[in-house]
């Protein structure tokens, strides 16, 4: 698929991005942009240079079969799988995956039982002062019990070198993105990101300073009408 100049231009800016040794790369393009294409034909271009595996992570079933639909139109012969639901086509170099899909492991919290002595008879327990160095919990007063194993672990977490996170304005520092992504690069440090959005504001109307030293590319609506 041909791409158009400007898609071309945020391409060479991205990879430029990258080039510069930042693993995370910033990209803002309008709705309708064709941001789903951009990062398809960056990613068929990483492939063919011996990129391992891609991970896109989107907030809406209809995005992530948006995403795996656009990639094999601009690569038919990839291997693109889902990742959502009862979908598990972890078999595919290409995973589109509903971010909400990969949870990590749930605990649940509980009181921390060494933190009570034993009552005397007709008394209730009685909560150790603080400081009494109780090794289980490190004196919060409660700890966290397992309670099962998270749909993340199945992720080929160590193979993924490129992970595309499509409408990135919903990342905060607290969300499963970043709990996603920080899986990942605990096991693949020099995994690349990709984050696409129509906007430089998260949803809690503060900036992306916190996860990008700055913009790989950015363009407007008006600038692509006027070609």
């Amino acid at each position: 698929m041909k791409l158009r100049p400007y898609q071309k231009k945020a391409l060479v800016g991205i990879r430029e991005w990258w080039d510069q040794g930042d693993l995370d790369a910033l990209a803002v393009l309008p709705t309708g942009g064709g941001k789903t294409i951009l990062f398809a034909a960056l990613g068929q271009e990483l492939r063919r240079e011996g990129l391992d595996r891609v991970l896109i992570l989107a907030h809406r079933k209809e995005l992530v079969k948006q995403a795996a639909a656009k990639w094999r139109k601009v690569d038919p012969g990839e291997s693109v799988g889902i990742y959502m639901g009862q979908r598990k086509e972890l078999h595919a170099a290409v995973i589109a995956a509903s971010v909400d899909s990969c949870y990590p492991d749930v605990y649940r919290e509980e009181p921390c039982a060494s933190c009570y002595e034993e009552p005397a008879p007709g008394e209730k327990k009685k909560k150790r002062p603080r400081g009494a160095g109780c090794e289980a919990c490190s004196e919060e007063g409660v700890r966290s019990v397992f309670v099962r194993y998270g749909r993340l672990r199945e992720l080929p977490l160590g193979e993924i070198d490129l992970i595309i996170v499509d409408e990135a304005h919903h990342v905060t520092p607290e969300s499963r993105y970043t709990e996603i992504i920080k899986a990942i690069r605990e096991v693949n440090p020099s995994a690349l990101a990709l984050y696409v959005t129509a906007t430089p504001f998260r949803e809690d109307r503060k900036g992306f300073g916190w996860l990008v030293n700055g913009v790989a590319y950015y363009t407007t609506i008006s600038s692509l009408i006027e070609g």
